[in-house]
C-alpha cells in the first residue's frame, strides 16, 4: 500500500468511493496510520502479526460515516490462513457489515476447505449477532467466472447460496490470467456493479453501488476566530470601561470567572466574531497533463501485456507524481509566503495528533496553582520570600 499511496489517493479522488476494501496491503503492525494518510478517510487495518509485511487487509471509510470494528470468532479454523476484517458502517438508520478478506493463493483441497469453513463460521457469527446488509469483498484467489466449475468455485457458490449471498462481479478482475478472483458479495440488491482498470496493480478495481436510504454525509466544518482582525486598542478601551467591581468584591473563584467571561466574551464576539467554515481536505496528488499522458501509456502497456515497458513506465509515473507534488507545494508556499510552510506540508506528512485528555481540575485547584507560580524556588535555596 505504501509504495502506491499517491496513486491510490488519486484513484479514490477520481471514483469517489465511500468505502474501500483493500487486500494484500503489505503493512507491518509497527507502521502507524499517520504514515499512510488518505485525507477524508479513516483507515482500519488487520495486518499479519508476523511483522514481515506481507498479506494483510484494510478498510477505508469516509470520515462522515460512522464505522466500528466487529470482533470475529476467537479461535480460527485449523489449517486456515484466511485474513479478514469485519466492520460495521452505519448510514442513517441502516447499517451494513462489510468484510475485507484475503485468501492466500494455496489451491490444495485441504487449504481451500479450511479457508471456506472459516469464512462460513465468521458469516454465521455475524448473522447470529447482527442484522442488516452483509458485504463480502476482497481477493479470494478462487476463479468465480461463470464458465468455471471447479471444485473450489462450486464450494464457494454453495456457501454463498446457503446464506442468500450473491456475487455481483462479472468478468475478469485479475488481468494477467483473465480470472475473476476479486469479489463483492452481498445479501441485498445493488444499483450497479462492475470493475475498472487499476494503473498500479494487475487487479482491477471492483465496485458496487449498494441500495441505501437517502443520506447526505455531514460535511466537516471548523469554527474559528480571525485574531488578526482584532482591534487591540478598541478591545482594551472596552475592557477598561467595563465594571469589574463584582470580580474584586467576590471571594468565590468560580463566580469571578463566570463574571469575567460574561463581560469579555461579548467584546470578543463583537471585535473578532467566530465564523464557521467548511473544511476542504486535498485528497488526490496534483498531476500535470504530461504525467497523465505517462499514466495512459502505462495503462496501454499493461493492457497489451508488455511487462517490461509497463515496469519502466510505472517507475517514470511514480517519479513524475513525486515531482508534480513537490512543485505544487513549492508553488503554494511561494504564493502564500514562508509563513505558510507548515500549513502547506502538514496534509502531506500527516503529523501524529494524539487525543487530548479533558481537564479535571476545578476552579479552586486552578486558582491555587496559578497563585503559586513564581513563589517556589527550584534551586537548592528553597522558597522565595516576598
Amino acid at each position: 500500500m505504501k509504495p502506491h499511496l499517491l496513486e491510490l489517493r488519486y484513484d479514490i479522488e477520481q471514483h469517489g468511493f465511500d468505502s474501500i476494501s483493500l487486500s494484500e496491503t503489505w503493512l507491518k503492525p509497527a507502521t502507524p496510520n499517520r504514515l499512510i494518510p488518505v485525507p477524508g478517510y479513516r483507515i482500519l487495518r488487520n495486518d499479519r502479526p508476523d511483522g514481515r509485511g506481507y498479506g494483510g487487509v484494510a478498510v477505508l471509510v469516509r470520515d462522515a460515516l460512522d464505522v466500528t470494528v466487529i470482533d470475529s470468532p476467537d479461535c480460527q479454523t485449523e489449517g486456515s490462513k484466511l485474513e479478514t476484517l469485519w466492520v460495521q458502517i452505519r448510514v442513517g438508520k441502516r447499517k451494513a457489515m462489510l468484510c475485507s478478506l484475503y485468501r492466500p493463493p494455496v489451491q490444495t483441497t485441504a487449504r481451500i476447505s479450511a479457508d471456506l469453513d472459516e469464512l462460513e463460521r465468521q458469516v454465521q457469527h455475524i448473522l447470529t449477532r447482527r442484522s442488516g446488509l452483509i458485504l463480502l469483498t476482497g481477493d479470494v484467489n478462487i476463479n468465480m467466472a461463470d464458465n468455471n466449475n471447479s471444485t473450489a468455485s462450486n464450494r464457494f457458490r454453495e456457501l454463498l447460496s446457503t446464506y442468500s449471498l450473491q456475487q455481483h462481479i462479472r468478468g475478469p478482475t485479475y488481468e494477467p490470467s483473465g480470472s475473476t478472483i476479486d469479489v463483492i458479495c452481498s445479501n441485498g440488491s445493488v444499483v450497479r456493479s462492475g470493475s475498472l482498470h487499476c494503473d498500479f496493480s494487475p487487479h482491477r478495481w471492483t465496485r458496487a453501488i449498494v441500495t441505501v436510504p437517502t443520506f447526505r454525509p455531514v460535511h466537516c466544518s471548523l469554527t474559528a476566530r480571525c485574531w488578526r482582525k482584532l482591534d487591540v486598542v478598541e478591545a482594551g478601551r472596552l475592557l477598561e470601561s467595563s465594571d469589574w467591581t463584582p470580580v474584586f468584591e467576590s471571594a468565590d473563584p468560580e463566580a469571578q470567572w463566570d463574571y469575567f467571561v460574561s463581560v469579555t466574551l461579548p467584546i470578543i464576539d463583537r471585535l473578532a466574531p467566530a465564523k464557521r467554515s467548511r473544511a476542504r481536505n486535498p485528497t488526490a496528488p496534483p498531476v500535470t497533463d504530461a504525467t497523465k499522458e505517462l499514466m495512459s501509456r502505462r495503462r496501454s502497456a499493461l493492457r497489451d501485456g508488455n511487462r517490461a515497458l509497463y515496469k519502466d513506465l510505472n517507475r517514470r509515473v511514480k517519479a513524475a507524481i513525486r515531482r508534480d507534488t513537490s512543485e505544487e507545494l513549492q508553488r503554494r508556499i511561494a504564493a502564500a509566503g514562508r509563513s505558510s510552510l507548515w500549513r502547506t506540508i502538514r496534509p502531506v506528512i500527516s503529523a501524529k495528533q494524539p487525543s487530548r485528555p479533558m481537564p479535571t481540575a476545578d476552579a479552586d485547584t486552578m486558582n491555587n496553582y496559578f497563585a503559586s507560580v513564581g513563589t517556589q524556588d527550584r534551586s537548592p535555596g528553597g522558597l522565595i520570600r516576598a
